[in-house]
């Protein structure tokens, strides 16, 4: 067979996999409509990605014997079994003696545990995302879901105590990036092991519905943070269609192939000609009510690159002081997560030479919810919650709506309404 009869074939194969696929997920669709299996509260609620309010808060709950769950110290004890079925060949004495109900029924739970002012110099210091004591030791967990790590966070934890148990819990399992040599710690994922202990609660807490069906909208979150279906019959469905032929398989993995020039292309042509057109209608409405224009500045090449350090888009207008500049910007040195919006600086200095300045931003940003930042480029930022994670196929995709140029408008004009209020301030 030549190559253009292959790729032919290939692309007849490609379209007919996707089809029955389509279908497959079509099916089930009707039947999560129907039992109502698509309403998710932390979605809802624009929840998924905080890291304190609702991640360690909501595990911390579970793993608390006096928590509202009345299950008393079982879900700690479960949490500890995973622990030790994953790290069976290491340090397995050291988790066993806390599978034990009586221990666990006593256990002490906090969360953002103070443990003194940070001290880089001597590793000392910080919250703790979660702390659990009991049976004379502790273990400490700190939570990363998409936050980046501060600098011997995990020595600092492990200073507190040099005993106790400490845990890195990251989407996937991730070693510490800024502990190359540091490792007295047991990396954890939500992508395993929270999502085995998940499931081993709701099987606890059969005899009380809206307990399970509680946690059973959680370990859905974290199935869609990590990337994993939600519905593991239509998975398997999905599976044994892939694996049926040899020519389905074939599509399967050109389709993976693709991965990274779909998100390309999709943002290419679908998201920035959105950012464009929202720029182009606040010019409109500015325009005709005699306001300055805004300059939309957005490096394309840099902000489609998955390995570009440097992934953002900005803003800048006449009611911003000059060096001031409204920025969007994928907060990760790789990939398309972290997505955050404030108000940042063109040049360092402008941070020094007009302290009076930046303060009087910062008091009427931190008003508006913002995050005050001690980066010198940064006034203030805060996430993007709704469209955090573009690695998330959903969230990506759903840059391309209607939805997302009016949160991108409302954003925007957030921050022009903020500065002209400020920046009327220092003119006069």
């Amino acid at each position: 067979m030549d190559k253009t009869a292959s790729t032919s074939k290939l692309n007849i194969d490609f379209q007919q996999l996707l089809s029955e696929v389509n279908t497959i997920v079509e099916s089930y669709e009707r039947v999560a409509d129907a039992t109502g299996e698509n309403f998710n509260i932390f979605s809802i609620l624009r929840m998924e990605s905080k890291e304190e309010q609702t991640h360690s808060r909501f595990i911390a709950e579970l793993l608390n014997p006096k928590g509202r769950h009345a299950m008393g110290g079982e879900f700690l004890k479960l949490f500890f079994q995973v622990i030790l079925d994953e790290n069976s060949n290491e340090g397995a004495e050291k988790w066993s003696n806390l599978i034990d109900t009586d221990v666990c029924d006593k256990a002490e739970v906090d969360t953002e545990h103070y443990c003194g002012k940070v001290d880089s110099k001597a590793k000392t210091g910080g919250k703790i995302d979660i702390l659990i004591r009991l049976n004379g030791d502790c273990v400490m967990i700190e939570n990363k879901v998409y936050a980046d790590e501060q600098q011997y966070q995990l020595e600092r934890y492990h200073n507190f105590s040099k005993n106790g148990k400490l845990l890195f819990l990251t989407l996937n399992g991730d070693e510490s990036k800024y502990h190359k040599s540091f490792k007295k710690y047991t990396p954890i994922s939500y992508s395993s092991t929270i999502c085995r202990w998940l499931e081993l609660c709701i099987q606890a807490s059969s005899t009380k519905p809206i307990l399970r069906e509680s946690i059973v909208q959680y370990l859905n979150l974290v199935k869609k943070l990590t990337h994993q279906n939600t519905n593991k019959a239509m998975a398997q469905n999905i599976c044994q269609k892939i694996l049926e032929t040899e020519n389905n398989r074939n599509a399967f993995i050109s389709i993976v192939r693709a991965q990274g020039e779909v998100r390309k292309n999709f943002l290419e042509k679908k998201v920035i000609p959105r950012i464009e057109k929202v720029s182009k209608i606040l010019n409109d409405l500015r325009r005709n009510s005699g306001d300055p224009e805004l300059k939309l500045k957005l490096n394309t090449s840099s902000f489609l690159e998955h390995d570009s350090s440097w992934k953002s888009f900005s803003i800048k207008s006449d009611c911003l002081p000059d060096g001031m500049k409204i920025t969007f910007e994928l907060g990760v040195s790789k990939g398309f997560r972290n997505f955050l919006f404030g108000l940042s600086l063109e040049e360092s200095g402008f941070y020094w030479k007009n302290p009076e300045k930046v303060k009087l931003y910062k008091e009427e940003l931190a008003l508006n919810g913002f995050d005050l930042s001690n980066n010198k480029w940064w006034i203030a930022r805060k996430k993007f919650d709704k469209y955090e994670n573009w690695e998330n196929w959903e969230t990506l995709f759903s840059l391309d709506s209607d939805d997302f140029e009016r949160d991108l408008q409302e954003k925007i004009q957030l921050l022009l309404d903020v500065s002209e209020t400020v920046f009327g301030e220092f003119k006069t």
